[in-house]
Formats: structure tokens, sequence, C-alpha cells
């Protein structure tokens, strides 16, 4: 898959002369599981993968309906910084990655823009509950302004809306290669080429009112195109930030609470346990049992 991605990267941003060029191997450490991947990547909080130069870090997700979707989306960011060589801010970043990893792959292809409805963040579009009346929605917090997403400031709390945050930057970006056959393609690519600021999006792409208008009415178009599809299976939840952090402390002490009952069983199987530690057996067997209960508790 990661060859398909690459491929297609590369047909894609084919304009820009450094993509063409030949690159050092991509590095990648992939993990038999998500149990795995944790485990030997603690403290990554909500992250399924992660891309940490220069090695991009996913496993194989076989639980889910598509495996790949976590692992196209970091190397995509490896793509962008390794071979385009951009300097994206996180809209532009996060967007590009989600907008090649929730593409369908069908025959050995990836087809980009092509939705796939199994991946991070379209599962979670039914959510939005959006109106059509664009200022009810920002009103609402439902929708976050386009002037917010490209500049960075204000808007609400990340950790709180992290969702909302993705689904914008997919949706951005997936209008921007797609909305009316492609119109503001080629303006994309330019603005990437230039850097990606306020006044260079309203210079190669339009002014902000109107590309928010356009790019809203995007994401309705999208949204009943999708929920007029058979019902998929129900959607996994991606725990939140808060979330994350109470299941990372819970395994945290799991871990604390195995390594305790693993150090005094192994006392007891030792040969020079009664030379060493006879005075303290009581304690030990207390100690023991104390340790397998709050292994159990948890």
């Amino acid at each position: 898959m990661l060859e398909i991605l690459h491929t297609t990267y590369i047909r894609t941003f084919s304009a820009f002369p450094q993509v063409t060029q030949p690159h050092p191997l991509l590095q990648v450490k992939l993990f038999k599981d998500r149990d795995e991947f944790r485990r030997c990547n603690r403290g990554v909080g909500w992250a399924e993968a992660f891309y940490r130069t220069p090695v991009c870090h996913a496993y194989y997700s076989a639980r889910e309906m598509n495996p790949y979707q976590w692992m196209l989306h970091e190397a995509v960011h490896q793509l962008n910084t390794e071979v385009a060589q951009l300097k994206l801010p996180q809209w532009a970043d996060e967007g590009l990655a989600e907008y090649f990893s929730t593409s369908q792959i069908r025959n050995g292809e990836l087809r980009l823009g092509e939705i796939d409805r199994n991946t991070y963040p379209i599962w979670w579009l039914d959510d939005m509950a959006l109106s059509g009346d664009l200022a009810k929605d920002i009103a609402a917090h439902k929708i976050i302004p386009l002037r917010t997403i490209v500049t960075g400031r204000g808007g609400p709390n990340m950790n709180e809306e992290f969702n909302l945050y993705y689904i914008h930057w997919w949706s951005l970006v997936h209008f921007l290669f797609q909305f009316d056959g492609g119109k503001y393609r080629e303006s994309f690519f330019c603005l990437l080429r230039d850097g990606v600021t306020e006044t260079s999006f309203e210079r190669q792409i339009g002014s902000l009112d109107r590309i928010q208008r356009e790019w809203c009415e995007h994401l309705q178009t999208v949204r009943k195109r999708l929920n007029a599809l058979p019902p998929r299976p129900a959607k996994p939840r991606k725990l939140t930030w808060n979330e994350t952090r109470e299941l990372e402390g819970m395994e945290a002490q799991i871990l604390a609470a195995e390594g305790e009952v693993a150090r005094i069983e192994g006392l007891f199987a030792s040969p020079e346990f009664h030379r060493t530690h006879a005075a303290q057996t009581n304690q030990l067997i207390t100690e023991l049992a104390e340790a397998k209960q709050k292994l159990a508790q948890l």
C-alpha cells in the first residue's frame, strides 16, 4: 500500500521539480498490531500512528474496515516533508494527509477524492448536523470560520473539538482538489509552492468569504451524497485527549501491578529465598495478595 501511495503522490505532485527527483529510501517502522504499537510507543496520546523525521511509525489495523488508513495518513506527512519538501501550516499538512488516506482503494489503485466512508474523520460527518445556514452553523460552533482555519488563530479548543478540526481540514483540501471539476486544483498547487498564508490564499484561491461559502456548500453536497448510500457499519469512536490520558494512566497502573506481582513471585521462586528473605515471608505474602487484588480491580 505504501508503494501505491508513493506512486499516486508522485503523480499528483509531478509539477513540483523536487518531487520527480531521486530521493533516499523512506523509512517505515511497522508494528504487528495496535497493541504492539502502543506498548512500544507509550505517551503517543490519541495517535494511531506517527511520523517523526525520518521514520514513519505505524501498524496494520486488521480490526478496521480500512486497515491502512492510519499508516497512509502518516506516510503522507513523510512525503510532504522528505519528498515534496513542503513547509505547511497544520490545516494543509493534515488536510493533505486525510485527502489521501480517506480515498478509496480499488483494484490496487488509490482513487483520490473518491471517499471511503470507513475512514477517519469521514465517519464523523453525520454528527455535524448542519442546518444549511452558514451564519447559523458558525454561530452554533458547528462550522469553524475559514479565516480561523487558514490563520490558525482563534476557534474552539483543539482538545475538545478534535474531530471537528479534522473534518474541516480534510474537507477544505478535498474541496480545493475536487470542487467544480478541479477548479481550484492548480491554484492550490501554486499556493503550496509559494507558501501558505492568509494573504497568499486570497491571492491564489480567492477571497476567504467567497471560498468559505463554496467550501461549505461542497461539504453539504458531499454529506448528502454519502448519506444516500446504504448504511455502513457503526463507526468506532476515537478517544478524546482526556480519555486517552486516563487510559494511559490505567495502563501504567496495570504494568506497575503486574511488575510487583512478578517481583514478589520471583522472590518466592528463588532458591535463595529462605536464606535472604525468610524473615519477610508474611510481609511478602500480604504484599503479593494486595498486588494481585489491585491487578484484578484494574
